[in-house]
């Protein structure tokens, strides 16, 4: 799997066109990556490099993904499964981290993210079974309203996809990362929430809002601090999305807000955030 990725890789003198007849294996090859004896392989290595051929792919494809809506599901659960594992290495002397890195580097650039984007706006009627609302009293998951049928287990409720892959981005930088890790997540989130319509979902707002809601150095735990702590990245992270996405997201965060001052029993029921938990 480490040579199909390296392979499929772009380099600035090398990049295979998946329509020339030169490459007639391509399609197959896309099949056999989504198979579960690759994607959902025991072996650590095996699940990298096929998330990473995976990630190639979808840049050679673009804009369609070559897979079906359930498949795309699938390959985003180990994109945000592996992409966790940055916030654990630190830099290019910890095991993977250039790996781990080349997926962040591909959700910012190449904007990959925006196909989970593609399959929220389709909805329920498209998208198949695996999406589909259901009443949020009936689970306990925080922060999302929007679940879905895992497409592998569907008797099985699960956080939406993109909720996963966007709180990911955000919690995956540590104050030990250099600040492009921070400015690949603040880009890859960007593009996500740019693609949405004109109506930005309640659970994308939720994520974004639940960090700033706690203060830049999280809920304070003593009242006699020794030293000004330095804000916490996940602040930083979403901090810096609302002001690159101000445009687009002043509007519904507004609409979210008045409706929780207002006690508005619809906007209440939608979200988690809560006026009482901002510390500022």
């Amino acid at each position: 799997m480490k040579l199909v990725h390296t392979t499929l890789t772009p380099t600035s003198t090398f990049e295979i066109d998946v329509t020339s007849p030169e490459y007639p294996s391509i399609d197959s090859l896309t099949a056999y990556l989504i198979s579960p004896k690759l994607l959902q392989s025991k072996d650590k290595s095996v699940r990298l490099y096929t998330t990473l051929s995976c990630i190639d792919l979808f840049y050679l494809y673009a804009p369609e993904a070559p897979w079906s809506p359930n498949e795309i599901i699938q390959i985003f659960e180990q994109i945000t499964s592996q992409l966790s594992n940055l916030k654990h290495t630190h830099d290019s002397t910890h095991n993977n981290y250039d790996l781990y890195l080349h997926i962040l580097q591909q959700l910012a650039e190449v904007k990959i993210g925006v196909v989970l984007v593609e399959l929220c706006r389709m909805g329920e009627a498209e998208a198949g079974e695996m999406l589909k609302e259901v009443s949020a009293k009936a689970f306990s998951a925080p922060n999302i309203k929007l679940l879905f049928s895992h497409p592998t287990t569907p008797h099985i409720i699960t956080p939406h996809p993109t909720t996963q892959l966007l709180s990911t981005l955000i919690s995956v930088v540590n104050k030990e990362h250099s600040q492009e890790i921070m400015n690949y997540s603040v880009m890859a989130i960007s593009a996500c929430v740019d693609e949405f319509d004109a109506t930005i979902p309640t659970f994308v707002l939720d994520v974004l809002l639940l960090p700033i809601s706690k203060g830049p150095t999280g809920p304070s735990t003593s009242k006699a601090a020794s030293a000004t702590p330095s804000p916490l990245p996940s602040y930083l992270t979403c901090y810096n999305v609302l002001r690159r996405c101000e445009d687009r997201l002043s509007s519904p965060i507004a609409s979210l807000l008045n409706g929780l001052l207002s006690s508005d029993t619809r906007i209440i029921n939608d979200t988690e955030v809560r006026p009482n938990e901002s510390n500022n």
